[in-house]
């Protein structure tokens, strides 16, 4: 109930804050060396293991009035740590779109040891900056929400918890689309499915969402990936 709540207050901060940042960020980390397995990798269309910023994601300093935030490549991952001045949204979207039936993933990891002070996973919106679908997972909690300009935040997949889901580890986050119905797993493991038809062309991205007030919170992500058939 207390992160339903948290996230019908998002409303505002989806919009204006549709960019993240980070500050400067520990060196403790473990980075997998496994490739996902979102997909097929004969049908690659997009692919960042963020050895760099070719792909134009959000990087640097980024102070905003209800966070700041910092994005850092560092050793081949993509590092966010994120101060929050109240309940905050922060999201990074790279310079690509899809269209159609498509599958993406990503290794996702909460550095910080506050496992219910935030929630972290993939966003995709739609090309007019309109509609968000949002999949995240919280200590061993997972959702999925959907926002637009006129339900604001409606809750397609309510919270729920999962021992699939590892706290203070990495991750595996995917996401499919055939035609209008979603899967949303974590690990390998199926843990959602539901129809979804407003739109079909989005920009996929990157998403997390920090609870209280007056707190730092690390992430870490690696091996974002999309396919399609």
């Amino acid at each position: 109930m207390k992160k339903s709540v948290l996230k019908l207050l998002l409303i505002a901060f989806v919009i204006l804050f549709s960019f993240s940042c980070t500050l400067p960020f520990s060196n403790i980390f473990n980075k997998p060396t496994d490739t996902p397995s979102g997909g097929d990798e004969s049908n690659i269309v997009f692919s960042d293991s963020f050895k760099n910023n070719k792909n134009q994601w959000a990087e640097g300093e980024n102070d905003g009035d209800y966070a700041d935030a910092f994005y850092m490549f560092q050793d081949g991952v993509y590092h966010w740590r994120i101060y929050s001045y109240q309940l905050a949204n922060v999201t990074s979207w790279p310079d690509f779109t899809i269209d159609g039936d498509f599958t993406m993933s990503v290794q996702a990891k909460q550095l910080t040891d506050s496992p219910d002070d935030a929630d972290y996973g993939l966003i995709l919106r739609s090309p007019d900056n309109y509609a968000f679908l949002s999949f995240t997972v919280s200590n061993q909690d997972y959702s999925v929400y959907v926002f637009d300009e006129n339900s604001e935040w409606v809750e397609i997949v309510p919270w729920d918890s999962s021992d699939v889901v590892r706290p203070g580890e990495y991750n595996e986050l995917t996401v499919q689309r055939v035609g209008y119905d979603y899967t949303f797993s974590v690990n390998g493991e199926e843990l959602a499915t539901f129809t979804y038809s407003d739109f079909t062309e989005g920009q996929p991205g990157l998403n997390v969402d920090i609870f209280p007030e007056g707190t730092t919170i690390e992430f870490e992500f690696d091996d974002f990936l999309v396919t399609a058939p």
